[in-house]
């Protein structure tokens, strides 16, 4: 497996509210997320990535701030190559409420994917 790199977003607004509160996948959770003044926050070595076998269909829970006009998505790379693909993007909905919001999309796991 290659070692990701993540690429640099441009700095958010946190008076705006413009931030995911909680994720939750499978086994993950991650409720401590919040705003950063960075564009986001790197979990990758503080949260556990869930595990699915090939074929399942799991739900993805994103928690947004009271902000409105929000949008969430989620790259998942199933073929582990490193590269989040178009082919790997799924879109999780939008929300224009001024509380918070949770969205959720059912996901299914390619049955070509790589475990772990």
């Amino acid at each position: 497996m290659l070692n990701p790199s993540y690429c640099t977003l441009p700095a958010s607004n946190c008076s705006a509210d413009d931030e995911i509160t909680k994720v939750t996948f499978g086994s993950l959770t991650n409720a401590s997320s919040g705003c950063s003044g960075a564009g986001y926050t790197d979990y990758t070595t503080t949260v556990a990535a869930p595990v699915f076998p090939p074929g399942t269909v799991a739900n993805i829970s994103v928690n947004v701030g009271p902000g409105s006009d929000d949008n969430a998505g989620v790259w998942i790379d199933f073929n582990r190559n490193g590269i989040f693909e178009p082919s790997e993007y799924t879109f999780i909905g939008y929300t224009n409420s001024t509380i918070e919001s949770t969205l959720i999309k059912s996901i299914t796991i390619p049955a070509n994917a790589n475990l772990g």
